[in-house]
């Protein structure tokens, strides 16, 4: 996408304006600053009866509510949502940036640099284009609250409680820097907006001490004096502390708290619960306590979107303000997961899902309004695809080939993923992010449904692969590769390369953006932790760094793979065949395609996807899920006539009729582009599966 259209749909006028109107920015907090304290301890100055002016000053200045009042003043009364038109604008990006690497600046190592200046080194951008990457998602970004707690280095970032960077990424600046270089390669940036699932920092601190219109940004409840007995104390510490049944069967016998919300109806969600706070010292110099709504854990409040005071609602739509407008990203992150479900549930039957459709709608749809594309990165149920589509997010998170594809890999089954491939052909799948297996896991929910077997979870415990947490299972892909190596071996074979190309190479043939990881790249393997969720962050070289730690403290990773720069001297290595994919894929337009579904093929072990191209070619991808060479035929719908290559070496087949027979090695995903005839081009029908729809979104 060249500067110029590019600077048209991100409105290049808007980050003009913006950096104007922000000339008088917030001060930045002095992250080594002695004057961060708990929720619960009162301020130093004792002598006030009430919380001392000059912190709650010092805090409002640190606080998004009071940033995203300055971001709003740059739209308000001006013309600048009106700049771009709607409708589906998917294909817009998929042309410029239809692969992407995901980095987590907490696993990045940079000897001494920041997380954006080494990504911006000139050395490492070249080699990522030479890997045929065309897109850069760096997340989690965000300031994190475990600066503002005094915890150790180790945190993974996703507290976020500023609307600015984190030191480890560094500042505005140098990601100008990092944007600029990126796009004169023909690179795309992208990051996440504010999780609503935030940390404890200056928003929170200001809302327990009853700070205007703060509380109203959390989904909070001050608790009457009379009731502190049935309150836990705090520790010394002061560090918010979860509620236990007993507690919360007092608070709701008081009518104080729900006796759940629809979201603890619902076996797929993120485990959470109410906390509460020590006494503190507010505002009017009275003692106050509070119960809050938290996410995973009890340093992670929620912001409350349903609030009248609209704070929450301000404080995201300046997330979306800063990232699309101020930075001029062209993708943009929603996790909106940690909103599911928050209405009362008094009765088991009640499941709904408010307010978490109603905030997608509006910040992909003001996404949208500024210039820029929305993609939604949870893993949902794939019942849920239709109405996270409807709510207007350009992207969604694929949850048809995860984990159904790693389930596959690892037990040879690929009866399930055929199901849901089946399932979902309505379905408009150049709206699946196609990701390998990342930071944040492989969600195991659908495991427990069908079309999966019932044992399908006892036969991934049987393979003793890495830690699970909350039936996430954090492998990296090529972890994951490994384990499937080891479960079924293959004769005299190369090792985890082969099933971990087989993973890249399905979803690079799929319709949809596919987004890698930065430990596919470079082979890394998982850390040993003590907290499940990181053991996917060790340290990765992207660059010629010797570091052996990050600056966030994971040590650095094991690697499968050479370093990139070798890599693409050689040819049968990860990076250079994903840069092969890479080429494929702008020159079919693969990710623009429309998804046939799996065709009939004679061997259990061979999964034939068909994908109809824009040119109206089509692209078939026959993967082969098992350790041993096999010979298979596939049925193709109609009788084809015309020219078939071979991708891998653009190599003609001599090939007419309705059987396909292919020779495919072990775990080797072959992919033939079929150029029919004029008078030979079906619908693309096979004999038990209807047609696909016609997209347009899901049907």
């Amino acid at each position: 996408m060249n500067t110029a259209f590019f600077s048209r749909l991100l409105c290049c006028a808007l980050t003009v304006f913006c950096l104007a109107a922000c000339g008088a920015k917030r001060p930045n907090p002095d992250r080594n600053a002695a004057r961060r304290e708990s929720v619960a301890s009162p301020e130093k100055n004792t002598e006030v009866p009430r919380a001392d002016p000059g912190y709650v000053q010092w805090l409002e200045k640190q606080s998004m509510i009071a940033e995203a009042g300055e971001l709003a003043r740059i739209i308000s009364g001006s013309e600048l949502p009106w700049r771009v038109a709607g409708g589906d604008r998917s294909d817009i990006l998929l042309s410029a940036a239809d692969t992407w690497l995901r980095i987590h600046p907490a696993s990045l190592l940079t000897g001494g640099k920041t997380a954006f200046r080494e990504l911006g080194d000139d050395s490492v951008l070249d080699t990522l284009q030479k890997g045929g990457i065309r897109g850069l998602f760096i997340a989690p970004a965000l300031e994190s609250g475990a600066v503002w707690r005094n915890k150790n280095k180790t945190s993974a970032g996703d507290d976020a409680v500023s609307l600015r960077f984190d030191e480890y990424p560094d500042d505005d600046k140098d990601f100008e820097r990092l944007r600029e270089r990126a796009e004169k390669r023909g690179m795309q940036v992208g990051s996440d907006i504010l999780s609503p699932a935030v940390g404890i920092g200056p928003d929170f601190l200001l809302a327990v001490r009853a700070v205007r219109e703060y509380p109203g940004a959390f989904i909070m409840v001050e608790i009457p004096r009379t009731e502190w007995p049935a309150l836990p104390d705090v520790p010394n510490n002061g560090d918010p502390t979860p509620l236990q049944a007993e507690h919360l069967a007092l608070l709701v016998k008081a009518r104080l708290l729900p006796p759940a919300v629809s979201r603890e109806t619902l076996p797929w969600t993120t485990p959470g619960g109410w906390a509460v706070t020590g006494e503190v010292r507010c505002n009017d110099g009275q003692l106050r306590r509070w119960v809050f709504r938290f996410h995973k854990e009890s340093s992670r409040p929620l912001l409350n979107w349903d609030d009248p005071s609209g704070a929450a609602q301000r404080i995201l739509s300046g997330s979306v303000i800063r990232q699309v407008g101020v930075l001029r990203q062209a993708l943009t992150g929603i996790h909106i997961e940690p909103l599911i479900g928050f209405d009362a549930a008094y009765a088991p039957s009640q499941r709904g899902l408010e307010p978490a459709p109603s905030a997608l709608r509006s910040l992909a749809r003001e996404i949208r309004r500024y210039g820029g594309w929305s993609a939604q990165f949870d893993p949902l149920p794939s019942a849920l695809n239709t109405g996270m589509a409807d709510a207007g997010p350009d992207f969604i998170a694929d949850n048809i080939t995860s984990p159904a594809a790693e389930y596959a890999l690892l037990t040879g089954d690929i009866a399930p993923l055929r199901a849901l491939l089946i399932q979902s052909r309505s379905f408009d799948h150049r709206r699946f992010l196609r990701m390998l297996p990342g930071p944040e896991g492989i969600s195991l929910h659908a495991l427990a449904q069908e079309p999966f077997p019932s044992d399908a979870l006892e036969r991934l415990r049987r393979l003793e692969l890495g830690p699970t947490e909350n039936s996430v299972l954090y492998m990296t892909g090529p972890s994951l590769a490994s384990a499937a190596d080891k479960a079924r071996p293959q004769k005299n074979g190369n090792g985890p390369l082969g099933p971990h190309l087989l993973l890249t190479a399905l979803r690079a043939a799929l319709p949809g953006p596919l987004f890698l990881s930065g430990s596919d790249l470079t082979g890394a393997l998982d850390i040993q932790t003590s907290s499940p969720s990181h053991a996917t962050l060790g340290g990765l070289a992207l660059g010629s760094s010797g570091s052996i730690v990050t600056r966030k403290g994971f040590a650095r990773a094991k690697t499968l793979y050479p370093p990139l720069q070798n890599q693409l001297k050689q040819e049968n290595s990860y990076l250079s065949r994903l840069a092969a994919l890479s080429a494929l894929r702008a020159r079919t337009k693969a990710a623009q395609g429309t998804l046939i579904g799996p065709l009939p093929a004679d061997n259990a072990s061979v999964l034939p996807v068909l994908t109809r191209l824009p040119d109206g070619n089509l692209l078939l991808a026959a993967a082969n899920f098992s350790p041993d060479s096999v010979n298979t035929k596939i049925r193709l719908p109609g009788s084809f006539a015309g020219k078939t290559l071979d991708t891998a070496n653009q190599k003609q087949i001599d090939f007419t009729g309705a059987l396909l027979p292919l020779e495919l090695g072990p775990w080797v995903c072959r992919i033939l582009h079929l150029q029919p005839h004029a008078a030979s081009r079906s619908d693309g029908e096979t004999q038990d599966e209807a047609p696909a729809k016609q997209r347009g979104g899901a049907s």
